[in-house]
């Protein structure tokens, strides 16, 4: 079906502002183009824009981000949180690199608040991985030993999300998902990453300025074509056949049996362990339309706009073992 936004240009950007807001996170100009929620626009109209939502009092400038007029202060917090992404970044390509190299691994991703550069004191370093398909819970295994690892250096790695090349296509499509997707940051197997964005374009629904929502985001050649490591050659020989298999299997079950009663939200299967415990997408979603009535985004048109977006045709995507 053809999906109808009803958001006017200074909703769509003031509803980007306050998106980011639920984060803590104040944003440049070139954000509130980059994140304009369900509407196209040039730069120079969103500085239009940006300009109108100023001379009326429905934005404030916050040192060099704009903020909702209530908010001032978060210009120094995203500078603290700036820091300490830079600090954290280190450290993500060091631990992905481990994980690159494990079996079975087809794509490392940075994903959470570190990829979109506002990790909070207490933010781990969060990893999207995607798996053959048949050995995502082997995999999980044996990411589990390198978080215990990474703790005895003093690292926070945390790789709640994993996917294989089987389940690409994700099963929720809400603004939420949009944004966690399209924030990530590809760190190994560049060339599934871009199916992965690829099967998932009705992202571009909510977020079409973004760059790449349309599938057209730009290919970085260090994250191409990386030789698969001799080790993980010999981690797949020994445990692709029967010893692999039955592994996979227990493990499978045991971990479903003991996660999913923890977190009712979340998705356990063959091909998804999707480790978000605590609700956290459907406080997000409430919070945000509760705020954009608050600074005078009709709820009613918002919730049209949130309703329009229907699931879409099913992708199937099917990929070959190759090696945010």
């Amino acid at each position: 079906m053809e999906r109808e936004w009803r958001l006017s240009l200074d909703e769509a950007a003031l509803a980007a502002v306050v998106y980011a807001d639920l984060f803590d996170f104040p944003l440049t100009a070139r954000e509130i183009h980059r994140g304009l929620i369900g509407r196209s626009a040039s730069d120079d109209v969103v500085q239009d824009t940006i300009h109108r939502l100023l001379a009326t009092g429905r934005l404030a400038i916050d040192r060099a981000f704009y903020v909702i007029p209530d908010r001032a202060g978060l210009a120094l917090l995203r500078e603290e949180r700036t820091r300490r992404a830079a600090r954290l970044w280190p450290v993500a390509r060091r631990f992905g690199q481990f994980l690159a190299i494990m079996p079975f691994v087809r794509a490392v991703i940075v994903s959470g608040s570190l990829a979109v550069g506002n990790p909070d004191p207490a933010a781990d370093v969060d990893f999207l991985l995607i798996t053959a398909p048949g050995r995502l819970w082997l995999v999980r295994a044996i990411a589990i030993l390198i978080v215990r690892f990474a703790r005895l250096t003093g690292a926070q790695i945390c790789p709640n999300y994993l996917l294989s090349t089987q389940a690409l296509v994700l099963a929720q499509r809400d603004l939420f998902t949009a944004h966690e997707l399209l924030q990530t940051v590809p760190l190994s197997g560049h060339e599934v990453y871009s199916r992965l964005r690829a099967a998932n374009l009705w992202t571009a629904t909510w977020l079409p300025n973004w760059p790449g929502a349309d599938g057209a985001f730009p290919t970085e050649p260090s994250l191409r074509g990386r030789p698969v490591a001799f080790g993980q050659r010999l981690g797949e020989a020994v445990l692709g056949g029967f010893v692999g298999d039955r592994f996979e299997r227990w493990e499978g079950i045991r971990k479903r049996q003991r996660l999913q009663p923890l977190a009712s939200d979340a998705r356990f299967s063959a091909d998804v362990c999707e480790g978000h415990f605590g609700r956290h997408r459907e406080r997000i979603t409430r919070r945000f339309a509760e705020r954009c009535a608050q600074v005078g985004i009709s709820e009613p048109q918002l919730a049209a706009s949130l309703d329009s977006v229907s699931p879409g045709p099913t992708v199937s995507v099917n990929l070959a073992v190759t090696g945010t």
